[in-house]
């Protein structure tokens, strides 16, 4: 399972990079 960081621009104020965990049902990570 590898965390996927999304960094999102905005206007204001700057926003830190959202990390988004998925769970894969694979045994084996991506």
């Amino acid at each position: 399972m590898t965390p996927i960081c999304l960094q999102i621009k905005s206007q204001s104020p700057p926003m830190p990079p959202i990390c988004l965990q998925i769970k894969s049902r694979s045994k084996n990570p991506p």
